[in-house]
């Protein structure tokens, strides 16, 4: 890209996730990416690679998006301000045999075609303001970009997730190790961000993108011709953390309510058994979130604190903060990073207390405006103001 004479040439930012830019489930590092580019920064969005290796699982929707992605060389949007590209990899860094090995993950990109730092460079990005890390796959490339500040994000406890690599801590301490800042998104993951070595581990929890779901659109979605209200409603990954039992006991236990879930439902569907009012919608796209929710009565979260403690008890839930700036009331299952947020959600420690919590919320009149309060005290805008603030960047 081309500096324009006369002209102040804007603050560039790179962005390495694990999910690429279109991907049905936008994170935080989406989300704050998203924050630079409305104040005018250029970004480059880069995620996890794909080799041929990946069409072995078939090609999903997603994967045909990420090829694309890589066959087209990237992709200019936003006014030309965003580029986004998936890098390929004649062998990609996966827990699989011969994959999960410390060699693949530091060098992958030197079997990649066309060269990720070529690519990077090609489009104005070899020298930038801020680097922003948020996965272990990419290792390299706080020596491949000249960044005045690099950022490292973990969101989660990284090494609980099943198909989490047996090299996930050491890699990330790799990272930490070259970042200016390591940012943490639950207070009860600073212990592991310190485990990392983080020369400076930071708190910034996860936020909302509040304008585009309280403003979002409210039209009715076909599917919910065919689902009656009210409308219990859950919208996410539904992995090892999900709790189908739960959902099952509450589902036979309000057959007239009907509860909606919206996301990839593949290791859980076959679980939840006898519920003709369950409803698995799949995946939607994240523009089309605000009309399923704000459609429905509450939201709901229930992870699995019994069987997947190590990993749920350091999750700020970003789907809470997203309901709420939809206006509905939120019943979540409880753990300690919850509790101390001390939001307006109803916390249940049972199913039988989830229930109970469900039955009173319908029977009571809500005030959608009291979570919609809460919701616009935590956007993404105050959240990036934040680590700006800490990085020195906020002159920018």
């Amino acid at each position: 890209m081309m500096e324009t004479i006369g002209m102040h040439a804007p603050s560039k930012a790179v962005f390495a996730s694990s999910l690429h830019w279109g991907a049905p489930l936008q994170v935080g590092t989406h989300q704050m990416a998203k924050v630079l580019l409305k104040r005018g920064w250029d970004v480059a969005f880069i995620s996890n690679p794909i080799s041929p290796l990946h069409v072995l699982k078939g090609l999903s929707h997603e994967l045909k998006q990420r090829f694309h992605l890589y066959k087209d060389g990237g992709k200019w949007s936003y006014g030309h301000h965003l580029y986004t590209y998936v890098p390929g990899a004649i062998l990609a860094p996966a827990r699989k045999p011969l994959l999960d090995n410390m060699t693949l993950y530091e060098s992958w990109t030197k079997g990649g075609f066309p060269s990720l730092k070529r690519k990077l460079k090609e489009n104005g990005f070899s020298k930038v303001d801020l680097l922003f890390i948020d996965c272990i796959h990419f290792t390299m490339l706080p020596g491949m970009i000249d960044a005045k500040k690099v950022v490292f994000r973990i969101a989660d406890r990284m090494d609980s997730f099943a198909e989490a690599s047996t090299l996930t801590n050491e890699l990330g301490r790799k990272l930490a190790a070259c970042a200016d800042c390591t940012i943490y998104t639950a207070s009860s993951l600073r212990d592991y961000a310190v485990s990392m070595n983080a020369k400076k581990p930071c708190y910034i929890p996860n936020g909302v993108n509040f304008l585009h779901f309280e403003q979002g659109d409210a039209d009715m979605p076909k599917e919910y011709d065919e689902i009656p209200a009210p409308r219990i409603i859950y919208v996410g990954a539904m992995e090892e953390w999900f709790d189908y039992m739960t959902l099952e006991y509450l589902a036979k236990s309000l057959p007239n309510i009907s509860f909606v879930c919206i996301g990839d439902s593949t290791k859980i569907k076959d679980k939840v058994h006898h519920a003709g009012n369950v409803y698995f919608l799949g995946r939607k796209k994240y523009e089309d979130l605000p009309r399923y929710i704000k459609n429905a009565a509450i939201g709901l979260i229930p992870f699995w604190l019994d069987r997947n403690k190590e990993l749920v008890e350091h999750i700020n839930p970003l789907k809470l903060y997203e309901y709420m700036a939809c206006g509905l009331p939120v019943v979540s299952s409880t753990w300690r990073e919850l509790e101390l947020l001390q939001t307006p959600a109803k916390l249940y420690q049972s199913k039988e207390e989830a229930l109970t919590l469900l039955t009173e919320l319908l029977q009571e009149k809500q005030d959608p405006q009291m979570y919609i309060d809460y919701a616009a005290q935590n956007t993404w805008d105050e959240r990036v103001n934040a680590l700006l603030k800490i990085l020195k960047l906020d002159t920018f």
